[in-house]
């Protein structure tokens, strides 16, 4: 993974706040890994959550995890299943096993 810079980064949060989920999901990536600014999954799930609710299926999957694991939300398997269940239908392999593997 390529470390951000401060004006990439800034960049990346204007698209994000603009709507895009590529950048949402990349800016939740960010906060979650501390990468280009202090680690804060928390931050990181609220941006994961925005690109997972526009259909970006790794977002899903990636809430999924952090809903069972209980990394920057609450743990709850209801949403975990949720979030597995979102982005196996439409096809992600992790996702079908990660499933499969409740």
């Amino acid at each position: 993974m390529q470390k951000l810079n401060a004006p990439t980064f800034r960049q990346l949060q204007d698209e994000a706040k603009g709507g895009s989920m590529q950048a949402q999901y990349a800016l939740g990536g960010a906060y979650y890994n501390g990468n280009g600014v202090a680690r804060n999954p928390e931050e990181g799930a609220k941006w994961l959550q925005k690109a997972a609710e526009q259909g970006h299926i790794a977002a899903q999957c990636d809430l999924g995890v952090m809903y069972q694991k209980g990394i920057g939300v609450e743990q709850d398997y209801q949403a975990t299943l949720k979030w597995f269940r979102m982005a196996a239908e439409q096809g992600d392999a992790l996702a079908q096993h990660n499933l499969g593997s409740l």
